[in-house]
Protein backbone atom coordinates (compact mmCIF):
# COMPACT_ATOMS: atom_id res chain seq x y z
CA UNK A 1 0.00 0.00 0.00
CA UNK A 2 2.73 2.13 0.61
CA UNK A 3 3.84 1.58 -3.11
CA UNK A 4 0.91 2.78 -4.11
CA UNK A 5 0.69 6.23 -2.66
CA UNK A 6 3.31 8.58 -4.78
CA UNK A 7 1.69 7.05 -8.02
CA UNK A 8 -1.50 8.49 -6.44
CA UNK A 9 -0.33 11.79 -5.58
CA UNK A 10 1.26 12.18 -9.09
CA UNK A 11 -2.14 11.41 -10.26
CA UNK A 12 -4.02 13.71 -8.46
CA UNK A 13 -1.59 16.64 -9.50
CA UNK A 14 -1.66 15.43 -13.17
CA UNK A 15 -5.73 15.40 -13.01
CA UNK A 16 -5.84 19.11 -12.15
CA UNK A 17 -3.41 20.02 -14.40
CA UNK A 18 -6.02 18.38 -17.24
CA UNK A 19 -8.59 19.79 -15.60
CA UNK A 20 -10.14 16.47 -14.61
CA UNK A 21 -12.19 17.01 -11.03
CA UNK A 22 -14.32 13.52 -11.14
CA UNK A 23 -13.05 11.65 -7.91
CA UNK A 24 -14.53 8.33 -9.06
CA UNK A 25 -11.50 8.71 -12.08
CA UNK A 26 -8.69 9.02 -9.04
CA UNK A 27 -10.50 6.20 -7.32
CA UNK A 28 -10.82 3.86 -10.10
CA UNK A 29 -6.56 4.70 -10.77
CA UNK A 30 -6.09 4.40 -7.39
CA UNK A 31 -7.83 1.36 -6.31
CA UNK A 32 -6.55 -1.08 -9.20
CA UNK A 33 -2.80 -1.24 -8.47
CA UNK A 34 -1.25 -2.11 -12.03
CA UNK A 35 -4.02 -1.44 -14.53
CA UNK A 36 -5.81 1.82 -12.93
CA UNK A 37 -2.46 4.10 -13.94
CA UNK A 38 -1.97 1.67 -17.15
CA UNK A 39 -5.59 2.61 -18.65
CA UNK A 40 -5.00 6.56 -17.26
CA UNK A 41 -2.12 6.97 -19.29
CA UNK A 42 -3.68 5.55 -22.11
CA UNK A 43 -6.88 7.24 -21.86
CA UNK A 44 -5.97 10.80 -20.38
CA UNK A 45 -7.04 13.75 -22.15
CA UNK A 46 -4.25 16.45 -23.80
CA UNK A 47 -3.07 18.95 -21.71
CA UNK A 48 -4.31 22.24 -22.74
CA UNK A 49 -2.71 24.32 -24.99
CA UNK A 50 -0.78 27.56 -23.79
CA UNK A 51 0.36 30.55 -25.53
CA UNK A 52 4.60 30.78 -25.31
CA UNK A 53 3.84 34.42 -24.69
CA UNK A 54 2.00 33.54 -20.86
CA UNK A 55 4.82 30.83 -20.04
CA UNK A 56 7.26 33.86 -19.89
CA UNK A 57 5.34 36.96 -19.11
Amino acid sequence: MCLIFPITSLFDDDMARRGLKDPRIFWSVALLPLFGPLLYLCLRPPLPETDAKELFA
